[in-house]
């Protein structure tokens, strides 16, 4: 008797630990910073562990902008090494903060570019995250999804004025 009860309750106790291991995979919070905003953008974080909830702005955010197959990698992959054609307006950065094993968060760093025909991120490969993992990177062409979940976040519906076409005298390569 004493076996079995000791056993349903370590069963019971793996299942209520699996769902916040699984959750703790992804960013905690994010914050956009870029020309034009009179202050940073924070998304997240929440109650503890809500912020990585399906739903979460943070975690719409992070799906929205290609953060997990461009972190962790996705086959087939919808992210890219090559960067989209045309315009691509003024660059921000999206600044994740994601849990580390340790209880140091991992900061894992994407450039977005919401003002492009379709909104545009893109992610350095080789982000140190994890402990042992790298970003795989690349290039992910949002949706009107991101684009809304930016506009709820509080990014101006329209590029601030001169800050210029999106030449920039750097190329990412």
């Amino acid at each position: 008797m004493t076996r079995t009860v000791f056993t349903t309750l370590a069963a019971l106790l793996l299942l209520a630990c699996v769902p916040s291991l699984a959750l703790a995979k992804g960013p905690s919070e994010a914050t956009i910073t870029g020309p034009g905003l009179d202050s940073t953008i924070t998304v997240g974080p929440g109650e503890p562990g809500a912020q990585m909830a399906p739903g979460a702005p943070v975690m719409e955010l992070a799906e929205a902008a290609g953060f997990f197959p461009a972190s962790f990698g996705q086959a087939p992959t919808p992210v890219t090494g090559n960067p989209p054609a045309g315009e691509r307006g003024p660059r921000y950065t999206i600044e994740y903060l994601v849990p580390g094993p340790a209880g140091k968060p991992d900061r894992i760093v994407q450039d977005l570019y919401p003002y492009a025909t379709e909104p545009v991120t893109y992610m350095e490969p080789g982000q140190p995250f994890f402990e042992t993992e790298r970003t795989r990177g690349g290039w992910y062409v949002g949706s009107a999804e991101l684009t809304r979940v930016l506009l709820d976040a509080g990014l101006p519906e329209s590029p601030p004025a001169g800050d210029g076409d999106g030449s920039f005298p750097w190329q990412v390569v």
